[in-house]
């Protein structure tokens, strides 16, 4: 994976980080879709292509990760983030509405996009 570091290099992907893009559940399909369900899933599919960060909980533990999204639905992780100073992480967890002893992923909130994009641009 990416640190932070090799972020600051990729201009490329800087370009395509997402900022206001928000972590959001799988699309499921059943395999019975109608010709217009399929049309809305590749428009939501299309909306969600690129990269960006977001907060996730697993088993109490708060991590940030830059992810990228795919055209087909599918993605990869591309960096877990460990400069951010953990208490950073907790306040956005916070502030939207969740909690660490919860497992979930939160958007990030405008102190931490700001400390990103100052770490980026240095």
């Amino acid at each position: 994976m990416k640190t932070l570091d090799d972020i600051k290099q990729d201009k490329d992907l800087q370009s395509r980080i997402h900022w206001d893009m928000k972590p959001r559940e799988k699309i499921r399909r059943s395999g019975s879709e109608t010709e217009e369900q399929m049309k809305e899933i590749q428009k939501l599919l299309k909306a969600r292509v690129g990269c960006y960060f977001y907060i996730e909980v697993r088993n109490r533990v708060p991590a940030l990760y830059l992810y990228e999204n795919y055209p087909d639905g599918s993605g990869k992780y591309l960096a877990e983030l460990t400069e951010v100073p953990e208490q950073m992480i907790i306040d956005a967890i916070l502030d939207a509405g969740g909690k660490v002893e919860r497992d979930g992923q939160y958007a990030l909130n405008e102190s931490i996009k700001t400390w990103l994009k100052n770490q980026l641009a240095e």
